[in-house]
């Protein structure tokens, strides 16, 4: 894919009123210089239409948390799991991001083109005593005040790719200049300056439950951050930058405990060049840490006892680049070291529910939590590619690469001391009992996964005809098998002058090695169960083995991953992209299914686990974007404006459990063949789902500067459109080909539409040299909220766990710059 992006109109102004009339003139040199080279050499071929949000849009759109998740968040095609979260508005971290209707941990995220994904903690979204839920996608949680731009790869992705069946979301670090530049940023934001957040019925005045942990609903909070790009030359041949943020969140909860959070990131690049050289070193930093407790829900939310943890995620790595330009092309390396740490620092090492019969009743109340925990993940990649300038053969004109890729990861985990999770009742009084007990053991074991791959492919030009043909062999240690990926692009310009081109694809994505499922296999050796348990020595906080007399004990063997094949994705697109006066428009429609994506059931009477390929999606996008090319002169300023909208019809993998979001953990959302929905047995494949998607979105951007006056107005329309969601009922015993089955049941309600107005204003007065711009960013400025995701069991009078959108936020920022 051509990576190079010509200034558009709107950003030239922008530029102009932020950077001043030395930008101006640098630029429209550029720019000039830019269009009469590409007038003469362009080469047309289209591989795939990126979403790409670059340094102005980051800087001046409006947003909560500058992370991806929330850059991307109304990106018609993207998909965002921001529904429980709105609850926890003091959040730093990112939510998970879906892309063309894959589960979320099938989104590969790269940093300046090397993967950084978190192959070992993703999909956790609850504490326990073998999870930690600090874990993410993203092995880096990246502050976007501190990168030039992020790209969205969702179809016709090339051959260079691999390792997803969803898409890639790329982010490209502030690189030095020529010019010695500084850029501090500080934003803030506070509860009291926002809207009460709303939230369901089964939240209302409670402070979660002892299972999802404190801080489920936080009321109360204030964030600042700081950050700060140093950037320039050094010498004649060396170039230098900076990048560094901190993020801090206070969160005090109304039990006078607080859940406060942190995040950090160091970003330095350094740039060396001598002739046909070049090298590029990256050193990357991020780390996240949260406070946690948990609480009793029959208490009154009362503080449980021994139960405060600290949860940590942090990231660190380095890329090393050499590059050289030779006569007949361009050679990249690049070696790359990443270690991902998960971490929890418990209070105490067991997690006890008490159940007792007082009178005619029963009281219960928890102690404990899931102990200490540390998991990590190595990641060494190195990558080598060859990229031949256009030759032209016969009538045609090509542009090959080739290209191989090495990746070698492992897993660990520490476990510094048994831990146990039982049951206490005492149902007659005198007369107690451990109903149930599970111990892990305290074990350090890990698991290691190589993946070895060659790419290659050809851009062709045929005059108004262009064809890109590629292929990506894999071979994946975890699975134990080697896969072939064909990439296939055409397009057809009809107007070799303005835009008027159709572009079809199809192409195949294989998943990466999820070496996380290799771990959990190897945890299964050092967890056992037992049943009807009593103290030899008469006293029940004993309870080591030897002390412990169960009417049966179940250990677990381990799990061999290469029972289960790799799940992959198949994809048909066709895109539109034409020019009509002033406005370009832009057509997309992506057809994706998902196809043996992983779950897992274990057998506790025979002692063992099996994966299962039975995870499957069809999913169909179409998308049209319009935008103006020219701004128009309006009131003294310029207007632009952007549409986008998506229809995204979703059928199969969702969730069937009640908890929150289950259908993503690596150990849930077991699909099977049937479902009872609304009463009426059907296919699973055939439900109709959402994910995180809604069937229509929509965000229309109106733009107005003010170049004498330095203003910048944005304001962006966010339309979706109800997700028809599920409840949770239970399990159903219903007759399927003459046999009696028990299957899950569900009742489906349809959620009410959303429309909301963000809206930032930022303003560089001339009186400070436009060193200094002043911005306000209001999201949801109406403050409308409706429910957009439920979870939950639904059975009688019982009500599902009702989660609102983000209701209005209002930050302030100032940039101080050279």
């Amino acid at each position: 894919m051509d990576s190079s992006h010509t200034i558009t109109p709107i950003a030239f102004a922008i530029i102009c009123t932020l950077y001043g009339g030395y930008a101006q003139a640098q630029q429209t040199t550029k720019q000039d210089h830019k269009e009469t080279e590409q007038s003469e050499t362009e080469v047309v071929v289209v591989t795939g239409t990126a979403l790409t949000i670059d340094r102005l849009e980051l800087e001046q759109a409006p947003k909560n948390n500058p992370s991806l998740s929330q850059v991307l968040k109304h990106e018609p095609r993207v998909g965002i799991n921001d529904a429980q979260g709105s609850m926890q508005g003091g959040d730093l971290k990112p939510e998970e991001i879906s892309l063309s209707g894959a589960r979320p941990h099938q989104t590969k995220y790269t940093i300046d083109g090397v993967g950084v994904n978190n192959s070992t903690t993703f999909g956790n979204s609850k504490e326990h005593p073998t999870a930690l839920s600090s874990g993410h996608t993203s092995g880096y949680f990246v502050d976007t005040n501190l990168i030039d731009s992020v790209e969205v790869l969702d179809h016709n992705i090339s051959a260079e790719h691999g390792g997803f069946t969803g898409g890639v979301v790329d982010a490209q670090l502030r690189k030095p200049t020529e010019e010695f530049v500084i850029d501090y940023n500080f934003r803030i934001n506070d509860s009291d300056w926002n809207e009460p957040q709303k939230v369901g019925e089964n939240f209302q005045d409670s402070y979660g439950t002892p299972i999802d942990g404190s801080g489920e609903y936080q009321p109360n909070f204030q964030k600042r951050m700081h950050a700060l790009h140093l950037g320039g030359a050094i010498s004649d041949t060396q170039k230098l930058a900076l990048n560094v943020s901190h993020q801090v969140s206070e969160i005090p909860l109304a039990n006078s405990k607080d859940v406060d959070q942190t995040m950090d990131n160091i970003f330095i690049t350094h740039i060396w060049e001598s002739g046909a050289w070049q090298t590029t070193t990256d050193v990357r930093y991020a780390a996240h840490e949260s406070n946690h407790f948990m609480n009793d829900a029959n208490s009154n939310g009362a503080y449980q006892q021994n139960s405060e943890s600290t949860n940590s995620h942090s990231g660190f790595g380095a890329t090393f680049k050499v590059e050289r330009e030779f006569t007949s092309g361009h050679w990249q390396n690049s070696l790359a070291y990443d270690q991902l740490n998960d971490e929890r620092k418990a209070d105490s090492d067991y997690f006890v529910t008490f159940m007792k019969r007082v009178g005619s009743s029963f009281e219960f109340y928890n102690e404990g939590s899931y102990g200490n925990l540390k998991q990590s993940q190595e990641s060494y990649q190195y990558k080598s590619a060859f990229h031949w300038d256009p030759i032209q053969l016969g009538p045609s004109e090509h542009q090959a690469s080739i290209g191989v890729e090495l990746n070698h990861q492992q897993g660990k985990v520490q476990r510094q001391d048994d831990h146990v999770v039982y049951q206490h009742r005492e149902l007659v009084p005198g007369n107690p009992l451990i109903s149930t007990l599970t111990r892990y053991e305290a074990a350090n074991y890990d698991a290691d996964a190589q993946q070895y791959s060659v790419f290659v492919d050809d851009r062709m030009q045929w005059d108004r005809w262009g064809v890109y043909l590629g292929g990506r062999v894999d071979h994946m240690s975890v699975f134990n098998q080697t896969v072939f990926s064909p990439r296939f692009t055409t397009s057809w310009d009809f107007d070799m002058v303005d835009t008027n081109r159709v572009t079809l694809g199809a192409n195949r994505y294989y998943s990466a090695n999820l070496l996380g499922w290799a771990l959990k296999a190897e945890q299964k050796k050092y967890q056992s169960r037992s049943r009807s348990c009593t103290p030899n020595d008469g006293n029940w906080s004993n309870l080591d083995p030897s002390n412990l007399t169960c009417a049966s004990t179940t250990t677990y063997d381990g799990l061999a991953l290469n029972q289960a094949d790799i799940p992959y994705s198949d994809e048909l697109s066709a895109a539109w992209a034409i020019d009509i006066n002033n406005f370009a428009f832009n057509t997309v429609y992506i057809y994706r299914q998902q196809r043996d994506g992983i779950t897992y059931s274990t057998d506790s009477a025979s002692g063992t686990a099996t994966l299962h390929n039975n995870i499957k999606s069809d999913d169909q996008i179409i998308s049209l974007e319009v935008s103006t090319i020219h701004p128009y002169e309006i009131a003294g300023g310029y207007f632009s404006s952007n549409w986008k909208i998506a229809y995204d019809h979703r059928r199969g993998h969702g969730d069937l459990k009640a908890s929150y979001d289950q259908g993503n953990d690596l150990g849930g959302g077991f699909q099977d063949e049937w479902v009872m929905l609304d009463g009426q047995l059907v296919r699973y494949s055939e439900m109709d789902v959402s994910g995180y998607q809604s069937p229509v979105k929509s965000s229309l951007d109106l733009n107005m500067y003010w170049v004498d006056a330095g203003l910048v107005w944005n304001n962006r329309i966010n339309y979706q459109q109800g997700k028809k969601a599920t409840a949770y009922q239970g399990m159903e015993t219903v007759e399927i080909n003459g046999q009696r089955e028990s299957v899950n049941s569900l009742a489906s309600t349809e959620l009410d539409d959303l429309i909301t107005w963000d809206m930032a204003v930022n303003w560089t007065p001339a009186q400070l040299d436009d060193h200094v711009i002043f911005g306000l960013s209001v999201t949801n400025v109406l403050d409308t909220q409706e429910v957009v995701s439920i979870s939950g069991i639904q059975l009688g009078n019982n009500i599902p766990n009702e989660h609102y959108n983000t209701g209005r936020q209002v930050w302030l920022n100032v940039n101080v710059r050279n």
